[in-house]
């Protein structure tokens, strides 16, 4: 092995300075200390690795007792089966009849497998009207655990939540509440995925 002895490296051209290939590594040893005095960016600190984000688009209309699928998903990498993952689901509702409940289901895909469910978060919740006769509101759920906590093995983490109603009644998700932004309805349901390093995140049991 070679080694290089210098106590400065300057761009020859330009002001830009590019360290190995793609695919190389450099590892920083034991003991060793990097002193930043400037700006770092592309990097993902606290312990944090991953995060993704998936939105929806345009209003769903749920009217069965059957799981409907919203279509919105987070993606992660996991390295480590001990990684911690979190995974939250935020959205907002309108339904126009009090007490019809809600059956919210956190669902899953390891490495481009089937879509199967993990949990339910909550077997019914039930709501009634704030406004006048139609129920408008904001709702979130979340999970913490380990990549082998949902059976990941390998490849990617696909997450994702399936909603239905314990009756027949019509209940919008994704509601914008008539809220607009840039002259279309604002929107306000997405899930999130955080993967964090197991050594600097305590996880308790499955919410």
């Amino acid at each position: 092995m070679s080694e290089l002895k210098t106590n400065k490296i300057s761009p020859a051209v330009g002001t830009g300075v590019t360290l190995g290939d793609s695919g190389d590594t450099f590892t920083i040893p034991a003991g060793a200390t990097i002193v930043n005095s400037g700006t770092a960016t592309g990097f993902v600190g606290g312990g944090l690795k991953e995060y993704s984000r998936g939105a929806k688009n345009g209003v769903i209309t749920i009217n069965s007792a059957t799981a409907i699928d919203p279509g919105i998903r987070a993606n992660l990498n996991p390295t480590s089966t001990g990684d911690i993952i979190r995974f939250q689901h935020f959205w907002s509702w309108e339904d126009g009849t009090s007490g019809t409940a809600q059956d919210h289901q956190f669902w899953k895909s390891l490495d481009g497998g089937t879509y199967t469910q993990h949990i339910k978060w909550a077997d019914y919740m039930d709501h009634w009207p704030i406004s006048g006769t139609t129920a408008r509101s904001t709702s979130s759920l979340w999970w913490t655990g380990t990549a082998g906590d949902l059976g990941w093995s390998t490849g990617v983490l696909s997450l994702g939540v399936k909603i239905a109603l314990q009756s027949s009644d019509t209940w919008n998700y994704n509601c914008g509440f008539g809220v607009t932004a840039n002259g279309a309805p604002k929107q306000m349901s997405f899930v999130e995925a955080f993967r964090y390093s197991a050594s600097v995140y305590t996880t308790g049991t499955d919410a």
